[in-house]
């Protein structure tokens, strides 16, 4: 139970107290991704929202309000926690019933149209080493930033551009997202189907979802392991015979693959792909015969 002190703290700033967790939060808000503070991986499973104070390790470890990602990471007690929040600036801790409330008002609201601010057309070569052809690489539009990093504008079915992905060379997080786009409301890649498709491929990264249609295959990307309610909705919209989802070969993309099969199973024919296990995503499979055998080996849940 939230106690009445606490609940009554006004105005205080997430971005704060995510820096004094050392956690490098970006400094215009929205959601980031970094390897979870909770447990050890090599490749980022958890997610935080700076604007709503939320995150989700997608690993497993949890998910919830910024104090209780203090309580875990400094092993505390709730009162501790509460006095760590105090002393570096969070913004008030909202109740359990609040933590979800903002997306659901929000879900249904068009995302605003914005403008490319990369240099498209300019590719970073690094890129063509994950065996993704300059050829599908400006079909998907891409472009580069001033550090080498390859840049992908996120469009909806009606083309407008809507945000953007930048996949980081080096840096942690690999992935950073324009912050005015909530994820769980696109679908990226969506505006490139054809009305109609026979198979729809649903996988988890852009990279993933630009070396699929590059072997010709339809597909969009989630730019994460769960599938969300907004996405669901996108998806009944496209007129597929069947989905078939090829999320990651990890325990995130297991979770996803079971949650995102309860999700559509009103949809019709819902299929999955187990990936091989020498291999973390359907991107590094870049074999056109190996990538076929594995596609057509569907499962049913």
């Amino acid at each position: 139970m939230i106690s009445r002190k606490v609940s009554k703290i006004k105005n205080y700033d997430w971005y704060e107290i995510l820096r004094a967790l050392h956690l490098d939060p970006p400094i215009d808000g929205g959601e980031y991704q970094i390897t979870c503070p909770l447990h050890d991986e090599r490749r980022p499973s958890c997610s935080i929202n700076v604007d709503t104070g939320k995150w989700i390790c997608f690993a497993g470890c949890g998910a919830g309000d910024i104090q209780l990602l203090v309580q875990l990471m400094k092993k505390s007690t709730r009162g501790e926690a509460r006095t760590f929040i105090e002393q570096h600036g969070m913004y008030r801790i909202p109740k359990a019933s609040e933590l979800f409330k903002h997306e659901r008002i929000e879900e249904d609201k068009p995302l605003p149209e914005i403008e490319f601010p990369f240099e498209k057309g300019r590719i970073p070569k690094w890129i063509y080493k994950r065996g993704i052809s300059k050829e599908s690489l400006i079909r998907w539009e891409a472009g580069v930033d001033d550090k080498a990093g390859l840049a992908l504008p996120v469009r909806d079915a009606d083309k407008r551009m809507i945000g953007w992905v930048l996949r980081q060379r080096v840096a942690d997080p690999k992935y950073l997202y324009y912050p005015g786009m909530k994820k769980s409301q696109v679908l990226f890649g969506q505006h490139l189907l054809l009305k109609r498709v026979k198979t729809l491929y649903v996988v988890e990264g852009s990279l993933d979802a630009i070396s699929l249609d590059q072997y010709g295959y339809p597909v969009v990307s989630l730019l994460g392991a769960m599938v969300s309610a907004a996405q669901v909705k996108l998806l009944r919209n496209i007129k597929a015979g069947k989905i078939v989802l090829v999320l990651d070969n990890d325990e995130a993309g297991q979770k996803g693959t079971k949650k995102g099969l309860t999700q559509l199973r009103d949809y019709g024919i819902v299929k999955y792909v187990k990936l091989p296990r020498h291999v973390k995503d359907v991107q590094e499979i870049q074999d056109a015969n190996a990538l076929e055998e594995v596609l057509n080996n569907t499962y049913s849940w």
